[in-house]
């Protein structure tokens, strides 16, 4: 049985048909689902903007496989926007996935 996660999110994906509105791309639902969502303070801050200056945020969720070009899709929970930096899938068998977000 899986993890529980506490917040519902709505994985979104630019329209590529679409206009721009305001010079931004339209962003559209691509898929929704539950994940924990962490804001990065301290140390864990400082060691991932080693790797992304950008990421100030962890989500994570079920494995998602359709989901793995990062520039061109983002999550929203509640008009918060955060934009995907990085996915990290550690066990493919039962993989939680650890999103790296700014």
């Amino acid at each position: 049985m899986g993890k529980n996660y506490r917040y519902p999110v709505t994985f979104e994906t630019q329209d590529e048909a679409a206009d721009f509105v305001d010079d931004e791309p339209l962003w559209v639902p691509y898929e929704a689902d539950r994940a924990d969502i962490e804001e990065l303070s301290g140390r864990e801050l400082v060691t991932a903007q080693e790797t992304s200056e950008r990421v100030t945020a962890r989500i994570t969720t079920r494995f998602h496989p359709k989901i793995r070009r990062t520039s061109d899709m983002r999550i929203n929970h509640a008009g918060t926007i955060w934009r995907i930096a990085s996915i990290v899938t550690k066990d493919l068998s039962h993989p939680p996935e650890r999103i790296s977000c700014a």
